[in-house]
């Protein structure tokens, strides 16, 4: 199946109801691939403090597990426990996917072929990778799991100003 806009991709939370990605429309979204044995984790109480800088102005963060890199061993339940003891954030957090090859989410297959990685590569290197769409929809950015969230935080702010609510 094509996929011919974001908002044509269904989501399911951890209580198995579809969310429509339609419903983040006029928004400013960061997607983020995450995993409770990674190094980058610290990043979640760094997302936590820009969605609360942002989320006013229509932003959000979608944050979903994957042990696609070996590094999410939890199941879903426990994903939620781990972050709720550890790194508590009030973003929307979904259960565990595959970011890369046949079996990666809608979402991502979408994401990665139009914002290909470095050297054009469809494919999401590694956890915490993040992707930025605009308020139409339009993914404009993808930041590497290494960025600074301070760089990714200035990156939002700009476009918050050129795309007011």
């Amino acid at each position: 199946m094509y996929i011919h806009h974001i908002y044509d991709i269904d989501l399911c939370d951890h209580s198995g109801k579809i969310l429509r990605m339609k419903n983040y429309e006029g928004h400013i979204i960061m997607v983020v691939n995450i995993a409770s044995e990674c190094g980058f984790n610290e990043q979640l109480e760094e997302m936590e403090l820009c969605f609360q800088l942002f989320k006013d102005y229509r932003f959000t963060i979608l944050a979903f597990p994957s042990d696609q890199f070996n590094q999410e061993p939890l199941d879903d339940d426990e994903i939620v426990m781990h972050n709720e003891a550890r790194f508590p954030v009030t973003y929307p957090l979904f259960p565990k996917v595959m970011v890369n090859g046949k079996q990666a989410h809608p979402l991502f297959r979408y994401l990665t072929n139009a914002l290909p990685g470095f050297l054009g590569t469809q494919s999401v290197k590694w956890n915490f990778t993040k992707f930025i769409i605009d308020r139409t929809g339009k993914p404009v950015r993808r930041f590497s799991p290494i960025t600074n969230m301070e760089i990714v935080s200035e990156y939002i702010a700009n476009l918050i100003e050129q795309q007011p609510r």
